[in-house]
C-alpha cells in the first residue's frame, strides 16, 4: 500500500478502488448465482488487467521482472497446454501502457511533470498515424490491417511505457536480474532439446517445422520459444545484459556460459553478427576504441551482405498481384517482387498486406494444428526493414530508421555522461536492429516487447542519474558491504 501512495495516489483514491472491488466482486457473484448478467470471464478478465495496472504502477520493478519470463514462456505454454493464451500478452502490454498513462496523470495531478523526448514522441505519432490510415493500401480496413496496426502498437507502446514508468532504475535493475535468469533457464531447455531429439520433442506436442526445425538433421534448438530465431534473439538480450551490465561474479560466468552454448545450438547465423557487435561495444566500453572500430567495421559488411544475400533464411512466397505469386530464396527479389509497382514504393504496399500481419488474418484468438503448419503465401518477410517499408513504403522506413537513430542517440549521450545504462540501450537497440536484418524483429513477440521495453528503462534510468539532487537529499554510498547514508550540501554548504 505504501508504494502505490509513493506513486502519485492519494489516500482518498484507496477508497475508490475499495469500492470498484466491492462493486465489481458483488457483479461477479451475481453472475454465477443469477446467471449469465456479465460475462464472468470479462469480469475477471477486468479485474485482472487493473490490478496489472496498479502493479505497474506501484510495484514497476516486480512487475516488469514478472513480465519477461511470462513473455518468455508464454510460447511454450501455448504450444504444448494452453493454445488460449496467447492474448495475455496483449492484456499485460496495454495494462503497461495503461500505467504509463496514469503516471502521467499522476505526475500532472500533483504538479509535476515527467521528462519526455519529443522527438521520439513525434516519430512515434507519425509511424502511427501512417499504420492508421494504410495510405499505400488506399485506406482500406481490414483484419490483415488491424492485427498490422496491433503488431506496431504494442511494442512501441512498452517502449513509451518504459520511458515513464515510475523508479526507472531500480525497475531496470531487476529487469536485467529477471532476463538473466530467464535465457539462462530458456537456454537450459534448449539445451534439453538435443537430449530429447526431434521425434520426442514432436510427440510432447511442439510441432514439425514451425517450432521443432533441423539443419542437415541437426536440431536447431528453440527452447520455450516457437522457432530457433526467436530464441536466439532473446538470448542475445541476456548476453548483452552480462556484458554490458552484470557483476563479474561466478554465478554470471556461469550464466553466460550456458546462454553461450544454448545460443551456439540454434544454429543461427546472424547470432555470430550480433556476437560481433556486441563485442564491438564492450570493447569500446573498456577503451579499445581501435579494436571496437575495426569489429564494427566487420559488422556493418556483413551486414550489408546479409541484407543483399542471395540466400534468405527460407523459401518465401510472396504475391505479386491478384494471381501471381512469387517463389523466392533471397532478399534482393523479394526487395524487387514487392515494389514492382513504381507507386507503392513511397507509402507501400498496405498495412497487412505481407508478413504476420497478413497471416495472423487467417484464425481468430487461436489456430488448429493444421493452420499452423500451413503456410499462406503472403506469410514470409526475412526482414524487419522490409516488412516495414511494405507496410508503410520507404517514407515510413525512413521515419522508422529515425526513430532507431534517435533512441540510438539518447544512448550515446547516457555513454558520454558516463551512465552504465547507456551501454545497455545501445547494447539492446544493436541486437534488435541486426537481428531485424534477416527477420520481423520489430514487430516479433518476445522479441521487440522485451527488447524496446528494455531500452525505454534504460534511458530513463540514465537520465534519471543525470538530474541534479534536491538540495538535503540523503545521497547513498556504498561503504563495504553496509550502506552509509552521507548527507548532501546544500546550496550553503552547510
Amino acid at each position: 500500500m505504501n508504494a502505490v501512495l509513493r506513486s502519485g495516489f492519494f489516500r482518498s483514491d484507496l477508497a475508490h478502488f475499495a469500492l470498484g472491488a466491492f462493486i465489481l466482486f458483488m457483479t461477479l457473484a451475481a453472475s454465477t448465482r443469477l446467471g449469465e448478467v456479465f460475462s464472468v470471464t470479462l469480469l475477471v478478465g477486468l479485474a485482472v488487467f487493473g490490478l496489472v495496472v496498479i502493479a505497474f504502477v506501484g510495484v514497476p520493478h516486480v512487475a516488469v521482472a514478472a513480465t519477461i519470463p511470462l513473455f518468455a514462456l508464454l510460447p511454450m505454454v501455448k504450444a504444448l497446454w494452453m493454445p488460449w493464451v496467447g492474448p495475455l500478452k496483449d492484456v499485460v502490454t496495454v495494462a503497461a501502457a495503461a500505467a504509463a498513462l496514469v503516471v502521467v496523470v499522476l505526475a500532472a495531478r500533483g504538479g509535476r511533470r515527467i521528462p519526455g523526448d519529443l522527438w521520439i514522441v513525434a516519430l512515434l505519432g507519425f509511424l502511427l498515424a501512417l499504420y492508421a490510415l494504410n495510405i499505400g493500401g488506399s485506406l482500406e480496413r481490414s483484419w490483415a490491417w488491424g492485427h498490422g496496426v496491433r503488431l506496431f502498437i504494442l511494442p512501441m507502446a512498452l517502449l513509451l511505457a518504459g520511458l515513464t514508468l515510475p523508479n526507472p532504475r531500480r525497475t531496470l535493475h531487476w529487469a536485467l536480474v529477471s532476463l538473466i535468469a530467464t535465457c539462462t533457464v530458456v537456454a537450459l531447455v534448449g539445451i534439453a532439446q538435443q537430449l530429447a531429439g526431434p521425434a520426442r520433442l514432436v510427440e510432447f506436442g511442439w510441432l514439425w517445422n514451425r517450432n521443432v526445425r533441423t539443419i542437415d538433421g541437426f536440431l536447431r534448438s528453440f527452447g520455450t520459444l516457437d522457432e530457433p530465431f526467436a530464441y536466439a534473439a532473446l538470448l542475445m538480450f541476456g548476453l548483452a545484459a552480462i556484458l554490458m551490465w552484470a557483476p563479474r561474479r561466478p554465478i554470471v560466468f556461469a550464466a553466460a556460459g550456458i546462454i553461450a552454448v544454448g545460443l551456439s545450438l540454434s544454429v543461427v547465423r546472424t547470432a555470430v553478427l550480433i556476437v560481433a557487435g556486441l563485442l564491438a561495444l564492450f570493447l569500446a566500453r573498456h577503451g579499445r576504441m581501435v579494436s571496437a572500430a575495426f569489429m564494427l567495421a566487420i559488422v556493418l559488411v556483413a551486414s550489408a551482405t546479409f541484407m543483399l544475400s542471395q540466400d534468405a533464411t527460407e523459401q518465401r512466397v510472396v504475391q505479386g498481384g491478384p494471381a501471381a505469386f512469387y517463389t523466392l530464396n533471397g532478399r534482393t527479389e523479394a526487395w524487387r517482387a514487392v515494389f514492382e509497382d513504381g507507386e507503392d514504393i513511397p507509402l507501400g504496399r498496405g498495412v497487412g498486406d505481407v508478413g504476420t500481419a497478413a497471416n495472423r488474418a487467417h484464425f481468430d484468438v487461436t489456430q488448429t494444428r493444421e493452420q499452423a503448419l500451413s503456410r499462406s503465401k503472403e506469410l514470409i518477410v526475412d526482414s524487419g526493414y522490409f516488412a516495414v517499408a511494405a507496410d508503410i513504403g520507404v517514407v515510413g522506413l525512413v521515419a522508422f530508421l529515425l526513430l532507431l537513430g534517435r533512441l540510438g542517440t539518447l544512448g550515446y549521450r547516457a555513454v558520454r555522461s558516463g551512465r552504465t545504462e547507456g551501454w545497455v540501450a545501445l547494447a539492446i537497440l544493436v541486437s534488435l536492429s541486426l537481428d531485424a536484418i534477416t527477420r520481423e524483429s520489430f514487430s516479433a513477440f518476445p522479441t521487440a516487447y522485451v527488447g524496446l521495453l528494455l531500452v525505454g528503462l534504460a534511458l530513463a534510468s540514465a537520465r534519471e542519474g543525470d538530474e541534479p539532487r534536491p538540495a538535503g537529499v540523503p545521497a547513498r554510498v556504498r561503504t563495504g558491504r553496509r550502506r552509509a547514508i552521507r548527507p548532501v550540501a546544500g546550496p550553503s554548504g552547510a
